[in-house]
């Protein structure tokens, strides 16, 4: 996606669509009921407001299927700070190229891999 191609209410609606999909992945995410920790990683994207906004809605996502006193720890960190982001971009770049660009190559050696894909559009 070009970044700089969306208007203000363009890159709004690409926020809530980030934090919605962010609490989708979470319910499929098993056995929260069972740590101790949890620790996320989460790419670098938003300011300091927005941060905030982002891991309480998280929070609020997971909270009930915590046990009381699990630590929660949300990291937002460049993809040059996480190899786990690198690995993830790789992934996210062959999608991207394939909706941008018509460019099926990458997206053609994992696409069997791909349990469920939805199209959301804005």
């Amino acid at each position: 996606m070009n970044h700089h191609s969306f208007n203000n209410s363009d890159t709004s609606k690409k926020k809530v669509l980030y934090e919605e999909l962010s609490k989708r992945v979470f319910l499929h995410v098993d056995a929260l009921d069972l740590a101790d920790r949890i620790d996320i990683i989460i790419d670098r994207s938003k300011n300091q407001n927005e941060i905030a906004a982002f891991d309480a809605a998280i929070i609020s996502a997971i909270k009930s299927r915590l046990r009381k006193n699990v630590k929660i720890t949300i990291r937002h960190r460049s993809s040059q700070e996480e190899l786990g982001l690198q690995a993830v971009d790789v992934f996210c770049s062959g999608i991207g190229k394939k909706y941008e660009k018509n460019e099926m190559t990458w997206y053609s050696e994992f696409s069997e891999k791909i349990a469920t894909e939805v199209t959301y559009k804005f």
